[in-house]
């Protein structure tokens, strides 16, 4: 188990299409100290999607995640339970608040990417990630709150480190969190937290504010209590992590993918309306941040033919299936055209999982996606700053191994398009590059 861990670590899309290669669209991955039935197939995850979630634990099978987001939250939970917070949260992620949020959004989106350097190559991660930390900071927190944000980050950037990432894969994540220096960043974040809690508790407009920490604090469930303590943690520190961590990788492969497609930048440039959507469609098929989407079994099931007893880890595996060819031709190129005039379906594109327990915040994520990737187009054009990307697992979201360097030209993407190496190139509507 050790060793295919490890393996994963170092090379998780060769680990993942590898055992497909060698044992077909079902198998077993002996991961994060467990054993997991992988499902490569979109009609096996067709079926797990449409199962009832009373079969099928979400939160029970995500349990590795407890040292970055505790047990409290629409992650972790699961059954009725997880229902009543879905509903809870669902008004401040979507609709009127999203609209709300929007503004802020574009704000730090527009005031941020125009100070990037040009003509020098960058790395887009870690500036994606600085960019993803301000919005969600503001978003959850508002304008208080820096004392929390910084101890989240600092505990993601302690647990995610490559030597301690290989010690909580393979040791499992209570081991890890006996260690003295994640106890000690976890009382940083408690007790910021309590600070924030008690904060909104006194504040008399707390109604009138708008972030979801105070939208937590003031919320009441169906016996018309507030929530605990513990819950209001849990909840805030998984959308700060989340917001931070899976939009960043997905932002920075987005700046990867189009470096690297100067035809795609010429028509993005030219009819944003029409090629935004299908560029985040794209890159979020090719780039899925979560290859896997666990579950657990509570009652035997017999999936594609499989007889599965109560307790088998099962995931469908987004990496693969929206990799596979039989389902998008030449599937390793990245052509945002086939999403043009053709959405994909449920069991063909799920980088946000699937079923009622769909990552709640995707509206959230595509929105903040759409409006940072229209500030980039909008200033600038993109070129490789360096060699292709190989993706690295960190925590569980994949990222770009060399940070996506790039370089950016205020130069218009009028004229033709660029090669690599500068020279002109015809490209044709469907030209891609190849991913690794």
């Amino acid at each position: 188990m050790a060793l295919q861990t490890l393996q994963y670590l170092a090379a998780p899309i060769a680990y993942l299409s590898g055992a497909q290669r060698r044992h077909g669209d079902v198998f077993i991955a002996r991961l994060l100290g467990d054993d997991w039935v992988v499902l490569a197939d979109p009609e096996l995850a067709r079926e797990v999607f449409a199962t009832s979630p009373r079969h099928l634990n979400a939160g029970e099978a995500s349990q590795v995640l407890e040292p970055l987001i505790g047990t409290r939250n629409t992650l972790m939970l699961d059954g009725e339970e997880y229902l009543q917070r879905r509903r809870l949260l669902l008004p401040a992620l979507h609709g009127r608040a999203l609209r709300e949020q929007e503004r802020v959004i574009r704000e730090l989106a527009a005031q941020q990417i125009s100070t990037w350097p040009t003509e020098v190559p960058l790395a887009a991660l870690p500036r994606m990630q600085t960019l993803a930390a301000m919005i969600i900071k503001q978003c959850v927190l508002g304008d208080s709150g820096g004392e929390l944000a910084s101890a989240t980050l600092d505990l993601l950037a302690w647990v995610t480190s490559t030597s301690r990432l290989a010690y909580y894969f393979t040791l499992g994540a209570g081991q890890l969190m006996r260690r003295p220096g994640y106890r000690r960043r976890l009382r940083r974040v408690e007790q910021s937290m309590r600070e924030e809690i008690e904060a909104r508790r006194r504040d008399p407009d707390l109604q009138r504010r708008s972030d979801i920490l105070s939208m937590l604090v003031a919320a009441r469930d169906e016996r018309g209590e507030p929530l605990p303590d513990k819950d209001i943690r849990d909840e805030t520190i998984t959308l700060l992590v989340a917001g931070h961590e899976n939009t960043a990788a997905v932002l920075a492969w987005v700046a990867h993918e189009l470096a690297r497609s100067p035809q795609v930048q010429r028509e993005l440039a030219s009819d944003p309306e029409t090629w935004v959507d299908p560029v985040i469609t794209e890159t979020l098929r090719l780039r899925p941040p979560v290859p896997l989407v666990p579950r657990r079994l509570t009652v035997p099931l017999t999936i594609g033919g499989y007889a599965l007893a109560a307790g088998t880890n099962i995931a469908p595996c987004a990496l693969l299936i929206q990799r596979d060819g039989r389902v998008y031709p030449d599937p390793l190129s990245f052509r945002p055209e086939r999403f043009l005039e053709e959405q994909p379906t449920t069991a063909t594109w799920f980088p946000f999982g699937g079923s009622v327990r769909r990552c709640i915040g995707d509206a959230f994520a595509r929105l903040e996606i759409r409006i940072v990737l229209q500030e980039l187009a909008a200033r600038y054009r993109l070129r490789p700053g360096g060699r292709a990307e190989r993706a690295r697992p960190r925590a569980l979201v994949f990222i770009p191994s060399r940070k996506a360097r790039v370089t950016l030209s205020r130069q218009s993407l009028e004229g033709p398009a660029l090669h690599e190496d500068g020279g002109p190139q015809r490209l044709g509507r469907h030209a891609g590059i190849r991913a690794r």
